[in-house]
């Protein structure tokens, strides 16, 4: 009798045993079915974030061109202008060059002239001190003669 207890058991069991692996595989589905959901949600979220980036990669390499751009075309009109600037200030710049060794040659005339005037002076300085001694000599009265 133990015999067929067992078989007997088992199926009358296994309608309940199958139910439930019906429901696990029923269960397991809609496990897959949210992560696959999850998943495409991801994928589309990661989609457009990569969307935007790239969006935001080419408008900052548009702005970086324009940048260079506008940098390249300062510095050519910079160099324009200085070269202009050079131009108009060469000329006064050697006039007040060519002046100022002027002034300097004539401040040195100058120098030496005056060295030469204190010179003479020195001379006849020396000329009207010899003078004043003759006239000292010659008012002072002449010595008496001796008894």
């Amino acid at each position: 009798m133990r015999r067929w207890l067992v078989p007997g058991l088992m199926l009358w069991l296994s309608p309940a045993v199958c139910l439930a692996a019906g429901n696990e595989i029923v269960q397991l589905q809609r496990d897959v079915a949210l992560v696959d959901d999850r998943v495409r949600t991801l994928q589309s979220s990661f989609d457009e974030r990569i969307g935007a980036l790239l969006a935001l990669q080419q408008l900052t390499l548009k702005r970086v061109n324009q940048v260079q751009t506008s940098t390249a075309v300062f510095q050519h009109s910079l160099g324009e202008r200085m070269k202009q600037q050079e131009k108009a200030i060469s000329a006064p710049v050697a006039t007040v060059g060519s002046n100022l060794d002027q002034v300097r040659s004539e401040i040195q005339l100058l120098r030496d002239s005056l060295a030469e005037v204190n010179a003479r002076l020195r001379v006849l300085d020396q000329k009207l001190v010899d003078l004043d001694n003759a006239v000292r000599i010659m008012q002072a009265p002449p010595p008496p003669p001796g008894p």
